[in-house]
């Protein structure tokens, strides 16, 4: 809950130093070719020397996720006059949960194809090494496995339990940012405008986004690590998040997308329709 306690951050500003590393990691990626290996290194090593360009930010989405829902306090002993503890500002909380979404936009979760073309299956030696992101496409890399694991990085922390507990007690408390703003804001961001033109990858990037927010929504709304209210706001929001997938079906779109709504909206159709727990 303390945003200035973290591991391998960067910079005195937290929320700062990640739009900082998301820029230091775009250079990298857009610069990242074969000379990274040594010479006569097997070029199938491009994909283990790609995992930690990729996943540059992640320590600094660590640090940032902790001004949501984030507290300033000290170890204080009575008549020391320290502050024992406040939240964080609310204008400073939304603008790490805005700085935060941008990790998970499909621009910087799709991977170039300069970069997709030139790594080659992996070799015997290297299928089962745990440095590299997992596949379900064989030896052959795979895309989605790594933005998957970006998403799951910054989604995984936003809807974190005791994160979501703090913070559906502050939206109601303190009225300051909450659970449920956070969640919508989710949805917003994640949602394509009328005329917004990506790529095929940046679509494939927005499925999995989906995906991957709907599951830890699931999993937050069940979690014996959230309070009450953070465990019925979250499935409250599923409520409301299967009614727009369904509008979203009805209205049509790309194949992939229309598939994707479908499975979302039945799979919590069914999982609302479980006992409560």
């Amino acid at each position: 809950a303390q945003p200035y306690g973290n591991l391998w951050d960067n910079g005195r500003d937290p929320v700062a130093a990640l739009e900082h590393e998301m820029n230091v990691r775009k250079i990298a990626i857009e610069n990242f070719d074969a000379s990274v290996l040594h010479p006569e290194q097997p070029l199938a090593d491009l994909e283990k020397a790609f995992v930690p360009v990729y996943l540059h930010h992640r320590f600094q989405v660590d640090a940032t996720v902790k001004v949501l829902g984030g507290y300033e306090y000290s170890y204080a002993f009575a008549g020391d006059g320290q502050t024992i503890q406040s939240p964080i500002a609310q204008d400073r909380q939304r603008a790490a949960l805005e700085v935060l979404l941008t990790t998970i936009s499909p621009a910087a979760l799709a991977i170039p194809n300069s970069i997709l073309n030139s790594i080659p299956p992996r070799t015997g030696s290297s299928i089962s090494d745990n440095e590299r992101f997992s596949s379900r496409t064989g030896p052959i890399f795979d895309p989605g496995s790594a933005m998957q694991a970006a998403a799951e990085l910054t989604l995984g922390n936003l809807l974190q339990p005791q994160r979501a507990s703090r913070l559906a007690r502050s939206g109601t408390e303190f009225e300051q940012l909450g659970l449920s703003e956070v969640i919508k804001r989710i949805v917003k961001h994640s949602t394509p405008g009328p005329a917004e033109s990506i790529t095929p990858q940046e679509g494939e990037a927005r499925r999995i986004v989906w995906r991957v927010f709907v599951d830890k929504l699931m999993e937050l709304s069940q979690s014996n690590q959230a309070t009450a209210d953070a465990r019925h706001l979250a499935r409250l929001e599923l409520h409301e998040l299967q009614n727009t997938l369904s509008r979203k079906v009805n209205q049509g779109g790309q194949k992939h997308d229309v598939a994707l709504w479908i499975a979302l909206a039945t799979e919590i159709n069914s999982f609302l329709e479980r006992p409560y727990p």
